[in-house]
């Protein structure tokens, strides 16, 4: 009785180990959200967009996840974590962008 229940508890960690060990493998390659492992990619949804906010008077471009609105000023942490407030003006645009546009090189 000891010998048969010692094989049966080798065999079913036996079989854990190899059902994890593919299902770590299957997520590695096949992917998940964001991409895989192998090829990231940014995710872009509702909860992931991304501002970019255009000061023409200074001709500067800021890029952030969040912008709020006071009544005067908008007013947003950029990527570079600096707080930011720019009185609202006609010289202001706001812009949301894709993945594409935020990881171009600038030229």
């Amino acid at each position: 009785m000891g010998l048969f229940g010692m094989k049966t508890y080798k065999t079913v960690a036996t079989l854990a180990v190899k059902v994890l060990s593919a299902a770590v493998l299957i997520v590695a390659i096949g992917g998940c959200a964001g991409g895989s492992l192998l090829n990231p990619t940014p995710m872009i949804g509702r909860d992931r967009l991304v501002y970019r906010v255009v000061d023409q008077a200074a001709s500067t471009s800021y890029y952030t996840r969040n912008v709020w609105y006071d009544g005067e000023n908008y007013r947003f942490h950029d990527v570079y974590g600096r707080d930011i407030s720019i009185l609202k003006s006609d010289q202001v645009a706001i812009e949301i962008i894709g993945a594409p546009e935020y990881y171009q090189t600038p030229e």
